[in-house]
């Protein structure tokens, strides 16, 4: 009866609190301590808060998360949540593992939140992420709306990725820790250990205070932590004193948290028991896996907890990472590392064998370009340029089977000679860097000598080259630009495309990459054989995309990061390039293959199949923004 009673009270509260009455959530609360109900706001607040605190103190997370945040802002009710926060209750050491958008950090930050709440002074916890960037834009700023919306004033004020009652009490505080990129990062989670209380002891927790790490996007942290990480794990003592956790999308078992993840009969164990969820590590970690097929809002089909995964959503991933058995599906649509050999990669290595070679071009090709101003990849500047025509067929350079080459006529279905839209890239050339009328100077000369007119040049004007583009229309003449962080076009890239490009591609800069990887996949986009290629062929196939409700490419500190390798310039150059061919195109390319013919063998003038690039645009595909 005690039970029942202190829960309706807390649902009454609660309705309160929803509807915006503080004065009556406090007087119910009055009238059960039989003391006199408060008049004023901050006495009323204060009452609240207390019933709040008493929830704490009996470890009754999931009532004062009701108390203080509600539905809307947080709720412990998803089946996920529940996993998430038995496990940190009960292990020193957790791993989340779980596809896209099933709460592995959301969970977890709401966990810590409370936690810290229970016993702010004597309480630290370092939240740590791959960049500032991420974690401003996820898991501190989930931390921040909690404490800041919450229905009750909470104790504490927030800082510059702090939250803490002092700003100089840096151990009584949530804090976010930012990884600094490399792969050498050692040395910045030393000192992360509990600390002898200060004043009386805690009723519960006494002298000695409590640490919590949590490391999102756990897989992607350099190498070096993981030094700090074991050695922190050595001296935990106890479930409560000290607590370590990270979340992760499982990417590659081979990395250093795949391996102290792994189940005791191997990680192939899990994929032949998709319904495993929850074990103990070979290395003393407890894992549990957050699988997306298996949340509410997907054996339902309806959205009965906004923001997690959807049946809608599971299915688009699917189709964008290329069915069910793709590397992606795996790792966002069930949790699962993928097989042996799947990949990632925005363009698979195989899409790039037979890339190098040249068009022969029915009529006159005109110059193109795209530029790469790269100046927050460490000012490499890149221009790649090429030509654009109707192509009839492709030159084979020479080989051990063909000494004197091969040239490869275009037909269709039928037997019949054609031309399609193509795309050469002749070359790629790093320019100097310098200030913006340096830079600009530089991209005008070199289009200069190669023939490319101002209306064929696509820059990128993202950050600082803005003011390049600036300067390139006012003394040169207006040249088409894009600013990676826009949204991406309403487009198609191929004619065979149900959808729209700003309807399946977060923003601009994940559309140039895929559209790159379709002109390659179908044979629109040539490299010249005389071409260094290498570096810019391992940028191509090293960087990776997130598959989900819209593809995401990785950002370029995240590729730098995974990789060690520099800003991949001359990749994103070529995406420029396809992009320049894109708008003078003006229309999407066909998948729809053909056939070779007799080699030698002439485009005709009388065919009449033809595919040009000069035809015009469809009328639903409008290219104005390219």
């Amino acid at each position: 009866m005690l039970e029942e009673a202190r829960q309706k009270l807390i649902t009454e509260v609660s309705g309160c609190l929803r509807a915006d009455r503080m004065k009556d959530a406090s007087a119910l609360i009055a009238e059960v301590g039989k003391v006199k109900p408060p008049r004023d706001r901050t006495a009323q607040n204060h009452l609240v808060w207390t019933l709040a605190a008493w929830c704490l103190d009996k470890g009754e997370y999931s009532r004062a998360a009701e108390i203080l945040w509600g539905p809307a802002l947080f709720s412990n009710d998803p089946r996920q949540v529940q996993l998430v926060w038995r496990a940190i209750e009960k292990y020193p050491l957790c791993m989340f593992v779980g596809g896209s958008s099933v709460g592995k950090s959301y969970s977890a930050g709401g966990w810590l939140m409370l936690d810290w709440l229970r016993d702010p002074m004597g309480t630290t916890v370092r939240v740590v992420g791959p960049t500032e960037d991420h974690l401003r834009d996820n898991l501190f700023t989930h931390l921040v709306t909690l404490h800041r919306e919450s229905y009750v004033k909470l104790p504490g004020n927030i800082g510059d990725l702090f939250i803490g009652m002092d700003a100089r009490q840096r151990k009584s505080s949530i804090i976010g820790v930012v990884i600094p990129v490399g792969r050498k990062a050692s040395g910045r989670l030393q000192g992360v250990k509990r600390f002898p209380r200060r004043g009386a002891p805690h009723p519960i927790f006494g002298r000695m205070s409590r640490m919590r790490v949590f490391i999102d996007e756990m897989e992607n942290v350099p190498l070096g932590i993981w030094s700090d990480l074991d050695n922190i794990v050595a001296n935990v003592e106890g479930p409560d004193g000290f607590k370590l956790m990270g979340a992760f999308n499982p990417k590659d078992s081979s990395l250093p948290c795949g391996q102290r993840a792994e189940p005791p009969m191997g990680w192939p164990s899990v994929q032949q028991d998709q319904d495993l969820e929850e074990w103990d590590s070979k290395r003393g970690w407890h894992v549990v896996r957050i699988d997306p097929e298996k949340s509410e809002n997907v054996l339902t089909g309806k959205v009965i907890y906004p923001g997690m995964q959807t049946r809608e959503g599971l299915k688009l991933i699917e189709q964008n990472s290329g069915g069910r058995e793709s590397a992606g599906y795996y790792t966002f649509g069930r949790g699962l590392y993928p097989p042996s050999g799947a990949s990632f990669s925005v363009i698979p290595p195989g899409m790039l064998h037979n890339i190098r070679a040249r068009f022969v071009y029915a009529g006159k090709p005109v110059p193109l370009a795209g530029g790469d101003l790269a100046l927050s990849g460490g000012d490499r500047i890149i221009l790649a340029h090429g030509l654009l025509g109707d192509a009839s067929g492709i030159e084979l350079p020479p080989s051990n089977f063909n000494p004197r080459g091969l040239i490869i006529p275009f037909v269709d279905a039928q037997g019949r000679r054609i031309v399609k839209t193509c795309a050469q890239l002749s070359g790629i050339v790093m320019l100097p860097s310098g200030n913006t009328s340096k830079v600009a100077k530089e991209l005008i000369a070199h289009c200069r000598i190669l023939s490319i007119t101002p209306d064929h040049l696509m820059v990128d004007r993202t950050g600082h080259g803005e003011g390049v583009r600036d300067y390139l229309n006012e003394f040169w003449g207006p040249v088409s630009a894009v600013n990676y962080s826009e949204s991406s076009t309403h487009t198609k890239i191929t004619d065979q495309d149900k959808s729209f490009c700003d309807e399946i591609y977060d923003r601009i800069d994940s559309e140039l990459w895929f559209a790159m990887k379709f002109w390659a996949e179908f044979g629109r986009w040539l490299v010249d054989p005389d071409i260094a290629w290498e570096d810019t062929r391992e940028q191509l196939i090293g960087r990776h995309f997130k598959p989900g409700k819209k593809n995401k490419v990785e950002p370029k500190p995240d590729y730098c990061m995974r990789t060690g390798r520099h800003s991949p310039d001359e990749a994103d150059g070529c995406a420029l390039f396809i992009h320049m061919a894109r708008k003078i195109a003006a229309s999407p390319i066909s998948m729809i293959t053909t056939e070779g013919s007799l080699p030698g063998e002439q485009l005709g003038d009388d065919d009449e199949d033809r595919d040009s690039w000069s035809s015009g645009a469809d009328a639903t595909n409008s290219y104005d923004r390219l």
